[in-house]
């Protein structure tokens, strides 16, 4: 019974382990994803600010247009930051429940590991006792012949 108990905790362990895994990467895609986003947005805004500064009249029209531009994108790339960052928040807490899950079936797993060593310790005293009480009664039983 606690063998087949055994069985049973070290295989849901390792779907919820995979599963976690699966969550882990899918989770790390979006994080790069929202990293390159962000990496775009402040190498824009960087750019933005060290060539928006108008030098002659006949570049002023330009730079109102690349401003409103780089206004727009930053803005687009913010929007993308935002809904990648709700789509985060469900995998989290998929993830931190799947984490307490497989902690939970660690847990059981050893304490029936335990629990079966325990018993095999038991039986195997027993088995110990019984041998020296048949020895014992084989010697007694010599002396008195």
């Amino acid at each position: 019974m606690a063998r087949n108990r055994i069985a049973a905790l070290e295989v849901i362990g390792r779907l919820r382990r995979r599963e976690l895994e699966e969550q882990a990467g899918e989770l790390s895609k979006l994080n790069a994803q929202v990293a390159r986003l962000e990496s775009e947005r402040d190498t824009l805004t960087a750019r933005a600010r060290a060539e928006l500064h108008v030098t002659s009249p006949e570049t002023a029209p330009y730079a109102a247009g690349f401003r409103e531009a780089v206004r727009e994108t930053v803005s687009w790339l913010d929007q993308e930051i935002g809904t990648l960052n709700e789509r985060r928040v469900p995998l989290e807490d998929r993830m931190r429940e799947l984490f307490r899950e497989a902690k939970t079936y660690d847990t059981l797993l050893d304490r029936a590991r335990a629990e079966r060593a325990a018993e095999l310790a038991k039986r195997e005293q027993a088995q110990a006792e019984e041998r020296t009480l048949q020895r014992w009664l084989r010697d007694r039983d010599a002396v008195r012949s």
